[in-house]
This record gives structure tokens, sequence and C-alpha cells, in this order.
């Protein structure tokens, strides 16, 4: 793929970012039930899969290909990428430990603690929103090295075969779980890893979408994908209400079907508009990182005040103070002596 600057990424980063505030939020619960759904569980379940495939385009399109895989740069370069997910998972993990040890207060010490504490460091996240940094690590590190030894259409056929067992267990788990043998194997997996929403299930696919589009050229033009956009938009659309219809829907909903095309086609339009630098861009990007993980720590003071809040002003509060914490941090972060900032980019 041609060398080209990719601020449109950084700018649907920012707005992915606002969508899991809103996930964590439901701001139109005191408005409307259906068009909080909408929002919530249908625009809200595209930002973590964008996060996915943004994150795996912009590192494997570094790599050298020629050399190989195994060559030591790009192992180098894999190490580091790994090494700095690693370093802002532990920052932020003990920036969590506070509300943590709160819940865990609250709820009772006992001998599972700590090892259920381990468990979800390892596997679903040290908190529950920053499942997707352990996840991202796992699947890039899979990814990279079912490529060293198979064919990119076989690791792509790995990936779907696991995104379905994982998307039925997600979305179905409570007609399956009825199933003899089979809800009795589903149990005993949930009750160890608790959720398919992980690496192995959720984020490889997306980890091995974002390689083959930054591996490979695409003769569509720019209103083809956005057709096709659309199209798969629709699709997702009607797959989350049947959802919804059949009274499957839950919290945790989030492996459709529907968003592996839309999300391979949606990608591709983004990425084939070529802006022109802006200072803004790369504030985008580092903000829309800290809104990410900063957001649940004011949702929590929130929640802790006594006060009746409307869900959209709830949001709407919520959003403010993670925007302008993810600015004030960034614009601090820029200066020698706030450099430390930095580490929580």
């Amino acid at each position: 793929m041609e060398r080209k600057n990719y601020y449109l990424v950084d700018i649907v980063k920012l707005i992915c970012a606002v969508l899991v505030v809103a996930i964590h939020t439901g701001p139109f619960l005191s408005v409307n039930e259906t068009l909080n759904y909408f929002v919530v569980q249908i625009l809200g379940r595209i930002a973590v899969p964008f996060f996915f495939v943004a994150s795996a385009f912009l590192f494997f399109r570094k790599l050298d290909y020629v050399a190989g895989l195994k060559s030591k740069e790009n192992l180098r370069m894999l190490r580091k990428y790994i090494l700095r997910l690693l370093r802002v998972y532990v920052i932020w993990t003990i920036i969590y430990l506070i509300p943590l040890v709160f819940e865990w207060m609250q709820g009772g010490i006992d001998g599972s603690t700590i090892p259920r504490f381990i468990r979800n460091f390892l596997f679903t996240g040290s908190y529950y929103h920053l499942w997707f940094l352990p996840a991202m690590m796992f699947s890039t590190c899979l990814v990279y090295a079912l490529l060293m030894k198979f064919k990119t259409t076989r690791v792509i056929e790995v990936g779907l075969v696991l995104y379905i067992i994982g998307m039925l267990v997600n979305v179905y788990g409570s007609v399956l779980l009825k199933i003899p043998l089979l809800g009795d194997g589903i149990n005993f997996y949930l009750k160890i890893f608790e959720t398919t929403r992980n690496g192995l299930f959720f984020g490889m696919i997306y980890t091995t979408i974002g390689f083959y589009i930054a591996t490979s050229r695409f003769a569509l033009s720019k209103s083809d994908l956005l057709k096709r956009t659309l199209v798969c938009f629709v699709l997702l659309f009607i797959e989350g209400f049947f959802i919804k219809g059949i009274q499957l829907d839950t919290p945790r909903t989030s492996m459709y079907l529907t968003l592996l095309p839309f999300m391979f086609y949606f990608f591709l339009y983004v990425i084939s508009f070529d802006l022109k630098f802006s200072e803004r861009y790369i504030t985008f990007r580092a903000c829309s990182t800290l809104i990410y993980f900063s957001h649940i720590l004011f949702k929590l003071i929130l929640d802790i005040l006594p006060f009746n809040y409307n869900s959209l002003v709830y949001f709407i509060i919520v959003l403010v103070l993670a925007v302008d914490f993810a600015y004030i941090v960034y614009t601090l972060s820029k200066k020698s002596k706030f450099a430390i900032l930095r580490y929580l980019i």
C-alpha cells in the first residue's frame, strides 16, 4: 500500500472514543429506549473493532516484508509495540487499583480475590474497559506467529471460525447453555475466562483484517467503498434489532456477524482519504486514547455523588470531564517537565 497520511483514522478514533463513553453511560435511556439501543448497541459496537483494525493496520504497515516476519528488525518492532501496550496497560491498571480495591472492600475480600484479579489482568482486563489492551497484545502476537507459518487466507479462516464461535456464545449463549453437554462446556469455559470478548475470539479476526488491509491493494473507488459500507451498515442494523427482537440482547452483546464486512469496507473507506496535515489530528489521536481510558474514572465519581441525573446530562458531564482531562494531559505532556504524562498515552 502506498505511503500516505491516514489522519481521518485519528478523527474516527476520536468519534469511537465518544461512542465508548456512550456505551458506558446510556445517553438516551431517559429519552427513548430504542434510540439508546441504536446508539449503544449498533453505533457503539463499531468503536472497539475499529480500534483493533486501526492499531493492527498501523503496526503491520511498518514492517519490512521483504526481510520476512522472522527478521530481527521486524521482531524488534513487534517487541517494542507489545511493550508499549503493556506499559500503558500496567499504568492504567495501577490508576484503577483505587476504585478496584474499594469494590473489593465493599464486596468482601477472600481467597479468590487476588487469583481473580490475576485472571482478569491476563484475560479480561484488570478493569472492565481495559480489556482491549491485553486482547490487542495477545491477538497481535497470535496473528504474527501464525503468519510466520501459514498463508494469510488460512489465518483469516482461523480468525473467522474463532469469531463465529465467540459470537455464538456472546449473542446466543443463553440458548446454547440449555443444550446438554454443549452447555456444560460453555459454562466451564465461562467460569474460567468469563467471556469470549477477548484477544482470541474477538480480537484475532479484527487484527487479521488490519494486517490484510495493510499488506494488500484494493481496486475499489471511494463511491464503491461507501456503497458497500452503507449496505453492510444496514445489515448490521437489521442484525442488531433482530437480536433485540428475540430478546437476546444484553449489555455485553457486541459480537455481531455483520460487523466483520462492515469494518472491512468502512476502514478501507476511511483510509481512502488523504487529508493535509494539521496539528489537531495529532491531538485527536492522543485524546481518543486518554478519553477511552479515563472516562470510567469520571463515571465512578458521578456515581458516588448523591444526585439523580438525566441520562443525557450524565453522558455529557462524563464526556466533558474526560475530554477536558485528555486535552490537559496531552497539552502538558508536550512540555519537558511533564513528559512523564506521555506514558498514559
